[in-house]
């Protein structure tokens, strides 16, 4: 059996500070220890690429705000113009 050289509390903390969801928490405490390193790495992978949807989700988000921000100045920009 492999044994990690961090303390399970010290996983739990950088998971949890990771944002990972209690149940992947628990799935991954109760592997630790037990499974291969492979098979941590395989649901830390898991976890990082459900984050980065989110990430790509939220970006996609801001890019509309900036879109609209955008035209709301270049509208603004415009309008000096035609007073001018």
């Amino acid at each position: 059996m492999w044994k990690d050289p961090l303390s399970p509390e010290a996983v739990e903390r950088a998971l949890r500070d990771a944002g990972c969801p209690g149940s992947f928490v628990e799935r991954f405490l109760g592997c630790y220890g037990e499974c291969t390193p492979e098979e941590q790495l395989q649901l830390l992978y898991g976890q990082r690429k459900a984050l980065l949807e989110q990430v790509h989700a939220c970006q996609e988000k801001l890019d509309c705000l900036d879109y609209l921000r955008d035209q709301i100045r270049k509208g603004q920009a415009r309008r000096k113009e035609d007073e001018a």
